[in-house]
């Protein structure tokens, strides 16, 4: 990352004068302190992109210096390498506890120092995009949510009057308000609106208000277009008449699909730094065990060769000691036995780190994809571990997540992009509660996630629950509605739960409930269907 501007703070002109040489050689800028304090002024004066701090120095030391530079807000995402000749265990993870992002020992190899160096200055350039991305995304969120609030408050309504006698198809004999725009034009309006409507559906209504009294379902009609209507009544308790409202939801749901894509595009917008830094670890790890086996493999070369040299030569003649002596010299060098032992271990590794990148790629894919129209046959563990891998880094620094998946779960009917979104968001909303209620003694709080599958009664379950602070029970009536929300100005829309609680219930025929305990923690409940309506079994 060329023009990148590094602070070099050492008490040795020479490690300074060397170093700032090689920095600059390779495109930075260079700046340098000779000990604590010039560094801390030097930051207080100018603006740097890393700092590459000593450990020993006389007076305020390395470690003093990185308390202080990762108490100040201002200087809390900066870079810090610690670059020392103490090489021990105890150094390095004093050092990282405090919040250096990288430990480089004395004397310095060049290419590893500007391999990391290389590699936090990306990480924070990538954090930054991100972060004006998730404002970008949060601006959109916030003018889609006004959009939709707007349009909410005024959709066309139709209000209706019909008979509704036991026994007798259910009349519309009075009809007002928006009847041409959902239904067209056509004669009287009350017998238009009753043709509209197929005349099952009306039997079907007038038994559910003779029976329960009330009427509350989703009806498709199409005039000039397809619209999709919510209808409620009520029945009189003196007489067989119900009054009811036919409202149009139809660019509601539209901009419902719409926003439920936006608010996964927010989500991998705060999800990307972190689902980066995961990346970011086996990635770096890997990377440094590929050089190990590059520099591993030329010196067995090497050896190789000499060897080959010997036994060819010794066909003509014995080999001389000094020849014996050479190679016996290069193999002390090179310690066979060494990488013998190492090589297979760094392979490991190696294969470790690339299986973990590939699940998060995976799983961040299956996450973004937008999913279709139809739902699909789809395993429900194989998603809820898809999920919980993409909000890791939201998770893993609060709470130790437990997944108790049923065994031999069946293929569930559903939309997996959106109960991918579900469960993100559960997931996420249980890691911020956690972070709100600190553990005693630094433990971890729990999360754990349940699924259950019952399939003579078509029901599958998963349970989210964790142990932070719960859910007052002056709010927990109102978690579900739109717009509602008990997070800080600019940290929530109000819509995760609402939009959450439409997917299970609107698109997969399911409910979603919340239960919480007070101090012992809150648990939401998802049902759905295994086999959707009308699915063979």
């Amino acid at each position: 990352m060329s023009e990148a501007r590094i602070l070099v703070v050492d008490d040795e002109p020479n490690n300074v004068d060397v170093l700032t040489r090689r920095l600059q050689r390779a495109g930075y800028d260079t700046a340098f302190a000779e000990n604590g304090q010039a560094a801390l002024d030097a930051l207080a004066a100018d603006s740097f992109d890393a700092v590459l701090l000593d450990y020993m120095m006389p007076g305020m030391d390395g470690m003093e210096v990185l308390q202080q530079i990762r108490a100040d807000s201002a200087l809390d995402d900066m870079p810090v390498l610690m670059v020392t000749a103490k090489n021990d265990a105890g150094s390095e993870t004093g050092a990282l506890q405090l919040g250096a992002d990288d430990f480089v020992s004395k004397p310095v190899d060049f290419q590893i120092l500007n391999t990391r160096l290389t590699a936090h200055l990306d990480r924070v350039s990538v954090h930054k995009d991100l972060a004006q991305l998730n404002d970008n995304l949060n601006i959109e969120v916030e003018r889609r949510s006004a959009q939709l609030k707007g349009i909410v408050e005024n959709l066309p309504v139709v209000v209706w009057q019909a008979d509704c006698a036991p026994g007798e198809p259910l009349t519309i004999n009075m009809v007002s308000g928006a009847v041409e725009t959902l239904f067209g034009a056509g004669g009287d309006a009350a017998e238009h609106v009753q043709r509209a409507i197929p005349a099952d559906q009306l039997a079907l209504w007038c038994d559910e208000l003779v029976q329960t009294g009330r009427l509350d379902t989703e009806l498709t009609v199409s005039s000039e277009q397809e619209r999709n209507l919510h209808v409620t009544a009520r029945k009189s308790k003196t007489c067989n008449t119900a009054h009811g409202v036919m409202l149009d939801v139809s660019e509601r749901k539209a901009l419902e699909a719409q926003l439920l894509q936006t608010q996964k595009l927010e989500s991998v917008g705060q999800l990307a730094a972190g689902i980066a830094h995961e990346i970011n670890s086996p990635a770096q790890f890997t990377r440094d065990n590929i050089s190990f086996l590059k520099d591993g493999f030329d010196d067995l070369m090497r050896l190789f060769e000499a060897q080959n040299d010997a036994l060819a030569s010794a066909v003509d003649a014995p080999l001389d000691a000094e020849r014996q002596n050479a190679i016996a010299a290069l193999e002390r060098e090179v310690d066979a036995p060494f990488l013998l032992e190492e090589i297979p271990v760094a392979l490991s590794q190696s294969l470790e780190g690339i299986d973990r990148i590939s699940k998060i790629v995976k799983a961040m894919k299956g996450f973004s994809h937008p999913g279709g129209e139809e739902a699909e046959s789809c395993d429900l563990n194989r998603l809820i571990e898809d999920a919980t891998i993409v909000a890791r880094n939201e998770w893993k620094y609060v709470a130790d997540l437990t997944l108790e998946l049923a065994d031999e779960a069946p293929l569930v009917s559903c939309f997996p992009s959106e109960m991918s979104q579900v469960i993100v968001n559960l997931v996420v909303n249980a890691a911020h509660a956690l972070a709100e209620k600190p553990q005693e003694g630094g433990a971890l709080g729990r999360i754990t996630v349940t699924t259950v599958f019952d399939e003579a009664r078509n029901r599958a379950e998963i349970r989210i629950k964790d142990t932070g602070p719960g859910i007052p029970e002056d709010v927990l009536n109102k978690v579900f509605d739109p717009f509602f929300t008990t997070k800080e100005v600019g940290k929530g829309t109000g819509q995760g739960l609402a939009i959450a609680r439409s997917v299970a219930v609107d698109r997969h025929g399911g409910d979603l409930t919340v239960e919480s305990t007070g101090p012992e923690g809150t648990t939401f409940l998802i049902v759905i269907p295994i086999r959707a309506e009308g699915q063979d079994v």
